[in-house]
């Protein structure tokens, strides 16, 4: 038997195993819904957040609000993320003139749907 004929035969067979492997460790980013809630007093007119993956890279992002429309209290945010660790970065400005910048780690588990992050 020549070697293609054995790795034509084997191939497919390593490949569907990598494939469940793959499926059933969770491995592959799928999507997350955050739900940010800001602090109620003083109002946020806007927010900024950033998740960073384990490397330091931004994995998502989101801002919203402004000088003329403030930011809403609770926002959902549909991520795509794969499990593992996150580090969350958030800049708030607020009405009475003041910024807040809030760190947080944030664990994205196999069964994680949705998750309120409050950014107090």
């Amino acid at each position: 038997m020549t070697f293609r004929r054995i790795l034509a035969k084997r191939l497919p067979i390593l490949a569907l195993l990598l494939a469940a492997l793959w499926f059933f460790r969770g491995g592959g980013a799928r999507e997350v819904s955050l739900i940010w809630v800001l602090p109620a007093d003083p109002p946020t007119t806007e927010a900024r957040v950033r998740v960073l993956d384990e490397d330091g890279a931004v994995a998502s992002a989101l801002s919203w609000g402004s000088d003329r429309t403030p930011a809403e209290a609770r926002r959902a945010h549909r991520a795509l993320l794969a499990p593992g660790a996150y580090r969350i970065q958030a800049h708030l400005r607020r009405a009475d003139g003041t910024a807040k910048d809030v760190e947080r780690d944030l664990q994205i588990d196999r069964e994680d749907e949705a998750i309120q992050i409050h950014l107090e």
